[in-house]
């Protein structure tokens, strides 16, 4: 868990900023001025055809907005190409993106 971006705990396998997390916690709960408090990363399980191409990651916490402490929860998924390889310019996301179209494909299915 961390505190003003200041690592405490995380998952050996990723370090996540204060800032890596502001703007899609921001977009998730619909507030330009939430803040972020604490977070924890933690490594989920899944069968993949190597693990070290691909992890997924849960990401809880709480933000702050006006006074209030509100609960979010992120899910992060990191591709790694193969040893050798790159993935094309452009393949990659960003945390914020990621949220970003997950949240604009539930919004498409309601």
């Amino acid at each position: 868990m961390s505190r003003g971006g200041s690592v405490v705990s995380q998952s050996a396998h990723l370090l996540v900023t204060q800032a890596d997390l502001v703007p899609p916690v921001r977009r998730l709960l619909g507030s330009e001025r939430a803040d972020v408090l604490t977070w924890e990363v933690q490594p989920i399980g899944y069968a993949a055809v190597t693990l070290a191409d691909r992890s997924l990651f849960r990401v809880t916490g709480h933000a702050q907005d006006h006074g209030q402490a509100l609960p979010w929860t992120l899910i992060l998924k990191v591709l790694r190409p193969p040893p050798g390889e790159e993935y094309p310019t452009g393949q990659a996301m960003t945390l914020e993106q990621a949220v970003e179209s997950a949240l604009e494909g539930e919004e498409s299915q309601s």
